[in-house]
């Protein structure tokens, strides 16, 4: 996957995310909106973090650039996160159920391609 398909999924992920948040909020409350939405919106920066660290490593290698990823923003994110989940009490079931919209529509766009480019299956 390159990395223009990938960030074009990142941000279709950050708006599943905030939709399916209006879509828990009737089914749970406030605080499953809000974990749904912190989920989700975390682990799409989660995984963008992580690209920009690998595409990093592997392409023009600025060690500047590797530490200011490594050292500074994946560690402020995980700590966001770890406040976050202290200070305000959102409903944990609903941030992992949104924690995995950035997989899932990473997995969708790759089935739907590879469906697309399968050949039937002929059976005798």
């Amino acid at each position: 996957m390159e990395a223009e398909q990938l960030n074009r999924l990142l941000v279709i992920a950050l708006a599943v995310s905030l939709l399916g948040s209006f879509i828990a909020a009737p089914m749970s409350g406030g605080m499953g909106m809000l974990g749904f939405a912190f989920g989700g919106v975390w682990s799409t920066l989660n995984v963008w973090a992580w690209k920009a660290l690998v595409q990093e490593i592997f392409g023009p290698r600025r060690h500047y650039a590797i530490s200011l990823i490594f050292f500074v923003k994946i560690p402020l994110l995980y700590m966001m996160g770890a406040f976050l989940v202290i200070r305000y009490p959102a409903s944990l079931m609903w941030g992992a159920a949104g924690f995995q919209t950035p997989f899932l529509v990473i997995f969708l766009s790759l089935l739907c391609k590879q469906l697309k480019n399968s050949k039937p299956i002929a059976f005798i």
